[in-house]
């Protein structure tokens, strides 16, 4: 920034690492220079305002994830850092769960950031990896359908009435993907044996929301109000789960969601759905048990004292222990 002039661009995996180059700026960049954090969880008055020209006589260093590789454009871009690194999710046919993940990037995302820095007039782009790792880089990234749950697209196909060797596909869903997923719906009642849909899956697909959150909200319906209550909170929390909290008491984690306007916001609209009005507060009577109907793969028995559990699924599961205030111990998953 001190030699170049224009603003610059600095692809990062995640909004943490972008959080602390944040910080870590502040002070060490003249007063003409704005720093503007941009991914994905950020509002759209927040994104507008990253992708927004730098006012005149200023200049901007963006911290962006890889949304800025090619859904938008920000301009007055002439400097470019790419990490090399993306974050992405992935499933885990072992565990049943989808996690962040940090990887590398591929060599076609390495040329997409590189040319951010040269649309207008010719730019510089600084690389934090040497030229030998960009030729070992994989050519393209890998296709979503073979590292995603495929439970959603498995209820979709169905709900069209097909089979997936009927379909004509870019690149063809794993094998035992597929399977895992369709042994999943047919937990959850969505699918019967000759997988089609049951009338609990009908109206699973009628309320337009994740599998095991329609199934959780159907479930709910035979307890009562306060449970179908519960439930819409506990969809609402599921949706928008906060990051980096580690609290093991689902009742507080969903507590503290309630306070968020977008969760409250989609909390009413599937109790509008759902056709009741939407409580203030929780039921801890029926909490554990909705859990229990949107996730049955993570049911768990305990194999003693330790912390160790054998999951529904039949894999293992271990709560690491963590010491909170009033000296409690308390128990945090780890599979």
């Amino acid at each position: 920034m001190q030699e170049e002039e224009g603003s610059a661009l600095v692809f990062l995996p995640g909004a943490g690492e972008i959080t602390r180059v944040a910080e870590a700026l502040t002070g060490k960049v003249s007063d003409d220079v704005t720093v503007c954090p941009l991914y994905g969880q950020m509002s759209a008055h927040e994104q507008q305002a990253a992708i927004a020209p730098a006012p005149e006589g200023k200049r901007k260093v963006v911290l962006a994830t890889n949304i800025a590789e090619t859904s938008l454009t920000i301009e007055g871009i002439r400097l470019v850092v790419d990490s090399g690194l993306e974050r992405v999710a992935r499933f885990n046919r072992k565990t049943g769960i989808t996690k962040l993940e940090t990887v590398q990037i591929a060599r076609s995302s390495a040329i997409q950031r590189m040319g951010r820095a040269g649309r207008l007039s010719e730019g510089v782009c600084l690389r934090l990896y040497s030229e030998e790792t960009f030729q070992r880089m994989r050519a393209v990234p890998d296709p979503e359908i073979v590292t995603s749950d495929l439970m959603q697209l498995v209820l979709e196909v169905v709900q069209w009435g097909c089979a997936p060797e009927d379909l004509q596909w870019l690149d063809l869903p794993p094998t035992q993907h597929w399977q895992q997923a369709v042994i999943l719906l047919r937990q959850l009642g969505i699918l019967d044996e000759q997988t089609a849909l049951t009338a609990k899956g009908k109206q699973v697909t009628a309320l337009g929301t994740d599998a095991r959150l329609g199934a959780m909200l159907v479930a709910a319906k035979a307890f009562g109000q306060d449970a179908v209550s519960t439930a819409c909170w506990l969809a609402g929390w599921a949706e928008e789960p906060p990051r980096g909290k580690a609290e093991p008491d689902l009742r507080l984690q969903v507590s503290m969601a309630m306070k968020k306007p977008t969760v409250r916001q989609r909390a009413e609209q599937l109790a509008s759905r759902m056709g009741v009005s939407l409580g203030k507060d929780l039921s801890s009577q029926w909490l554990s048990i909705l859990a229990a109907c949107a996730w049955p793969d993570r049911i768990a028995k305990s194999r003693g004292n330790n912390g160790r559990y054998l999951l529904s699924n039949g894999h293992g599961a271990r709560l690491m222990p963590i010491t909170r205030y009033l000296g409690k111990r308390h128990w945090w998953p780890w599979i």
